[in-house]
């Protein structure tokens, strides 16, 4: 069986969706999903959007949280199929470790005067959940390569 992967994006939106954002995520990680089940949903003006599974698949990574704001064309979760993949998403002890916090940009770590302690701290909690979010998109990608070879070989 081949492994899958479907990058889920924020919609396409129109200059005057600036203030869009998530208002639900509505699956986890590691989640077996349906086709048309809904993923998360975004919220722009007044209204929600649902966002939908395109096909059966595995929630293989989560990039935002409910009340992120989002642009046009962001990456928000990544649909896997395969069970390796399902395991390479699962948090390690050391993934659970780390403080989860919604993203958001660095700019609320800036101050006007002296930088303190928990600015810094801050700062290295949100770059350790990037470097994990990068790994994870590594695995992925030596995964679907593993995948590609054993099938045409």
């Amino acid at each position: 069986m081949s492994s899958n992967i479907s990058n889920i994006f924020v919609p396409l939106l129109s200059d005057n969706d600036a203030n869009a954002y998530i208002s639900q995520i509505c699956v986890s990680l590691g989640q077996q999903v349906s086709a048309e089940q809904v993923l998360f949903e975004i919220r722009i003006g007044k209204v929600d959007h649902e966002i939908r599974a395109s096909r059966d698949g595995i929630i293989a990574d989560v990039l935002c949280a409910s009340g992120d704001r989002v642009r046009q064309e962001q990456l928000v979760m990544v649909l896997g199929e395969s069970q390796a993949y399902q395991q390479l998403a699962q948090p390690t002890e050391q993934h659970l470790s780390v403080q989860s916090e919604p993203n958001r940009d660095l700019k609320q770590y800036a101050h006007q005067g002296d930088v303190i302690e928990s600015d810094i701290t801050g700062f290295l909690v949100k770059m350790q959940e990037m470097v994990i979010n990068v790994s994870k998109m590594l695995c992925a990608v030596i995964l679907a390569g593993m995948t590609l070879t054993v099938m045409f070989n």
